[in-house]
């Protein structure tokens, strides 16, 4: 371990650098973080040389039972990953554990071929990610081939193509849809260079496929006032539920920071609004607006100012 890694909160910026430095997705990235940050906030100036396995644990015990949430068993495998993670590079200063992208096997019947169409897209400047998934859709093409006998990819014939397309039921809609797209394009590449003497891409089905509406990220300003003024404020359900998307609308709260609020979040005399985010565990403070102030005013005032009650029971 470096001088330069003196405290846990330098461990964790050490092997976050190395992750990022070996292309680690965002993603994973991320849910570490939700765990490193943690252990930091508890684990204060304290030593890298004080963080091992067993007080790792003992952060994550207590972390675990102080969550707000129950946390399914997903959730514990990652979490103690994190912590398995940050113990085994500090001990040997490397990212021992990450798995290596497996090769994809193509029978020896069309690993000529389907190298070249591989390389192709490769060169025609298509991500690693795409080639990858490119690759795993032939390598399953390949062993049906495999399967059936075929002695040399020249032999390849429609009824190939239609058995292999048929024996795709067994998969969900999108991964049928994706590997029929890889499929025509290779076989098209595959007659263009005269690898086949048939153009197969013409018995590929064409498969009608749109994905699923995503939630919007962000809603432009109109559709907020939209939703805001749907809500009815005649009766005392409607005004907290007035109060709680002005929250979230006008401050930016996360849904989680909202439902733990608690009347005695909101300062009333600086008009201000303290809260400890769930998600980083970090406290921020807020500016109380009118707007926002109002609403709560009100509800305050029919739950009778109870400090320890939550906004949204």
């Amino acid at each position: 371990m470096s001088e330069e890694t003196r405290t846990i909160s330098d461990l964790v910026n050490a092997i976050s650098e190395e992750m990022t430095r070996l292309d680690y997705k965002p993603t994973v990235l991320k849910q570490y973080h939700i765990v490193w940050n943690k252990l930091c906030k508890r684990a204060g100036a304290r030593p890298a040389n004080d963080f091992d396995m067993e007080f790792g644990m003992e952060f994550l015990d207590e972390a675990m039972r102080a969550h707000p949430k129950h946390l399914n068993e997903n959730s514990k495998h990652r979490w103690i990953k994190a912590i398995y993670t940050l113990a085994d590079f500090k001990r040997t200063g490397i990212l021992s554990l990450r798995r290596e992208k497996r090769g994809f096997v193509f029978s020896e019947l069309t690993i000529s071929a389907f190298q070249q169409f591989t390389a192709h897209q490769s060169a025609i400047g298509l991500s690693e990610t795409y080639i990858r998934d490119t690759c795993l859709y032939l390598e399953r093409f390949s062993k049906y081939l495999e399967q059936q006998c075929l002695e040399n990819i020249t032999g390849l014939d429609a009824r190939h193509v239609e058995g292999f397309i048929n024996a795709l039921a067994i998969y969900e809609l999108p991964t049928i849809y994706h590997t029929i797209c890889v499929l025509r394009r290779a076989l098209r590449y595959l007659y263009g260079q005269g690898i086949i003497t048939t153009d197969l891409n013409t018995v590929v089905p064409k498969l009608r496929y749109c994905k699923k509406a995503k939630i919007p990220s962000a809603y432009s300003k109109d559709e907020i006032e939209r939703m805001v003024n749907s809500i009815d404020r005649g009766n005392p359900r409607g005004k907290r539920d007035y109060a709680l998307i002005l929250l979230a609308a006008r401050l930016g709260l996360r849904a989680s920071d909202i439902a733990n609020l608690t009347f005695s979040s909101f300062k009333w005399d600086r008009n201000l609004i303290e809260v400890a985010q769930q998600k980083t565990g970090e406290p921020v403070t807020l500016p109380l607006l009118n707007d926002v102030g109002e609403p709560l005013l009100t509800t305050s005032a029919m739950r009778g100012r109870n400090r320890t009650c939550r906004l949204c029971s």
